[in-house]
Formats: structure tokens, C-alpha cells, sequence
């Protein structure tokens, strides 16, 4: 019975609180590429509350992010060819932004959230593009 009481006031004195500085930031743009490359879904393209993609996985587009900054657009129907959109993609010291570079366009985004499995971006007055995307991981076969 000692033994428990020991044990029990050890583990709870034992515990001591983690203030912030001891939690690590996660490095958004680690999440984009996954240190190689990532497929993302275009789950969503909306323009003031109207959306303008289709419903079905099949016809949506990708955009395939990669660690060195390079990234392709193209219709899931279509990967594995070559890409009909590429560019390069930068993220902002803060992790508050993303920059697509597309040569003949430059698309400007606020990250809303960011997460394993979806990335919501909002697009920003100067972008080329005017339309809020929602990013969803490339989804696992069964």
C-alpha cells in the first residue's frame, strides 16, 4: 500500500508545467512538401462564398508542391504527365503567407489554418489570382 502512495505522489511531483517557450513551432512549409514532395487536392476554389470546382475527386486539379519550391498544377485526370501550370512556391518568415510564382502570374495567399490533411488559403489584394482555396491531402488507396 506504501508503494502505491510512493508511487502516485512521485509521478504527480514528478510532472512540472511546459511554459511556451519549451514548445516547438511548426515549420509550415515542412507540411506543404513533407521534406520530398506532396500531392494537395484542390478541394475548393471559391470567390466570394461561390464555389467553382466540381464535386468529383476525378475531375478536380493537384497541386503537387515540392522541396525545392517547385510546384505543378494539372487535373488529377492528367498526373504523371507534364504539368500544364509551374511555378515556384515561397512561404513567409512569419509562416503567414504563401507566394506562388508562376512567371505570368503571381498568386498571393494568407494561410488561414494548415494542417496534415488540409491547408486553407485566402487570397490576398495583389494576387493575380482572386480566388480562396482549400487544399486537402491526396487521399490514401484503400
Amino acid at each position: 500500500m506504501i508503494w502505491r502512495w510512493l508511487f502516485l505522489s512521485l509521478a504527480l511531483f514528478s510532472c512540472e508545467n511546459a511554459d511556451e517557450s519549451d514548445l516547438l513551432q511548426v515549420n509550415k512549409e515542412n507540411i506543404l512538401h513533407n521534406n520530398s514532395g506532396r500531392i494537395w487536392v484542390i478541394n475548393t476554389v471559391t470567390q466570394k462564398g461561390i464555389i467553382h470546382t466540381k464535386n468529383k475527386l476525378n475531375q478536380k486539379d493537384v497541386m503537387v508542391i515540392f522541396e525545392s519550391g517547385k510546384v505543378n498544377i494539372q487535373p488529377i485526370a492528367t498526373l504523371g504527365n507534364y504539368p500544364e501550370k509551374f511555378g515556384k512556391a515561397i512561404v513567409s518568415e512569419d509562416s503567414k503567407e504563401l507566394f506562388i510564382d508562376f512567371k505570368d502570374e503571381k498568386w498571393y495567399f494568407e494561410i488561414i489554418s494548415i494542417s496534415e490533411q488540409k491547408i486553407v488559403l485566402k487570397w490576398k489584394k495583389n494576387s493575380d489570382f482572386k480566388y480562396d482555396l482549400e487544399l486537402i491531402a491526396y487521399p490514401e488507396g484503400r
